[in-house]
């Protein structure tokens, strides 16, 4: 960390033990969000340097990663033909990965993504290609099928119990498909709805 105004040092040095590609700082300015070649995105506290929440863990290199508006959500792009959102709280992953289909041979991963303004969509791109993703969640969606909607966009489950657990990608599919073809037309399928370009 370094002083603007002199270029003196602030008075501590973040020391990780994976090699760096990218490091920013969150809206509000109390957090470092760093991407690392371990396939790790890290957040640190800005005042000290110390560790500020639990790591977020691709497959391989993440190649960047922002903040959302309020600093709620983190995006991170990788190596491993993802994007992913997670839970600047807890760490966790917001969904399922967001699966970059057009990367070729000669491609290196997702090398950026971004939100849109009020952060209903995600563009990633790749060497070869664009992606636009849909990630708003639909307030009008038909009651009794609020339990699927949820299931799609957090990628979860809940038994009688309260109990909450993964889907496997599987079930997770066939509760995607469901849900297209309940909250969509047949004629707006295309549009890229919550994985799907």
């Amino acid at each position: 960390m370094w002083n603007a105004s002199d270029g003196s040092s602030y008075g501590y040095t973040i020391k990780i033990d994976s090699k760096t590609d990218d490091a920013v700082f969150s809206n509000g300015q109390a957090r470092i969000l760093t991407s690392h070649r371990d396939g790790s995105a890290r957040l640190w506290d800005a005042t000290d340097g110390s560790a500020a929440g639990q790591t977020m863990q691709h497959e391989d290199w993440v190649n960047g990663a922002v903040f959302n508006h309020d600093d709620t959500r983190v995006l991170t792009w990788s190596n491993d033909g993802t994007a992913r959102m997670w839970d600047v709280n807890d760490g966790l992953p917001v969904g399922q990965p967001i699966r970059h289909h057009y990367l070729t041979v000669d491609d290196y991963g997702v090398i950026g993504a971004s939100f849109n303004q009020n952060e209903t969509r995600i563009l990633t791109w790749s060497n070869e290609a664009v992606a636009l993703w849909n990630v708003e969640i639909d307030d009008d969606f038909q009651k009794e099928y609020l339990t699927l909607m949820v299931n799609v966009v957090t990628g979860t489950t809940m038994d009688d119990y309260g109990n909450i657990s993964l889907l496997s990608t599987k079930k997770w599919k066939e509760c995607r498909s469901k849900y297209i073809r309940i909250a969509f037309p047949t004629s707006q399928r295309g549009a890229g709805l919550l994985g799907h370009p």
